[in-house]
């Protein structure tokens, strides 16, 4: 998933795990969530499957890719927790593991969704507020056409910000074909 040095030579990984063990008070609720647009992985957290978006493989023949936002529930017991990640990127060639990954008390995390998603909607609102108001400025004052091209302009961003960023898209329609994401955000 990304350059590896083997002697003198950067070698490129387009498939791996990555463990990560992280001391946490124990005998709590906890939470994970983050973003990933552009490779398949599974998450497992102490040996359990949590998730997974596509199907990683050591090959573009058995991977599939998968885009969606994640947000995974669960409790600890144990003073240290062990996420293992299963990637693989053969589809997507600017591809990163995770475009964030957040772990915490689950009333923290889940007010960092809350507040991602809200921010989502009051962009969102805000730019069908203004294709509506351009749209209707138009249709009131037809010799105007700019009013034509700011509804439009304004329509455009809205498409463009749901499949960017957060891609907000995935909460709305959290099965959307990878490629169909990938082909309108670029």
């Amino acid at each position: 998933i990304g350059p590896v040095i083997e002697g003198d030579e950067p070698v490129v990984t387009q498939y791996g795990t990555y463990r990560l063990r992280i001391q946490l008070p124990p005998d709590r609720i906890y939470a994970v969530t983050g973003q990933n647009f552009s490779q398949s992985q599974r998450l497992y957290i102490d040996g359990k499957l949590m998730g997974s978006i596509g199907a990683p493989g050591n090959s573009e023949e058995n991977t599939v890719p998968g885009s969606k936002n994640y947000y995974y529930i669960f409790f600890s017991e144990k003073s240290e927790i062990e996420l293992v990640f299963q990637c693989a990127n053969f589809n997507y060639a600017g591809g990163n593991p995770n475009k964030s990954l957040h772990i915490g008390e689950y009333q923290v995390i889940e007010s960092l969704n809350v507040r991602r998603m809200f921010g989502n909607f009051v962009l969102l609102g805000v730019l069908l507020a203004d294709t509506l108001f351009y749209l209707g400025m138009y249709l009131l004052f037809r010799e105007r056409r700019e009013f034509l091209c700011f509804a439009a302009i304004c329509f455009v961003e809205m498409g463009y910000s749901f499949f960017s960023g957060d891609r907000p898209i995935l909460d709305f329609i959290p099965g959307l074909s990878w490629h169909f994401v990938v082909t309108a955000d670029n």
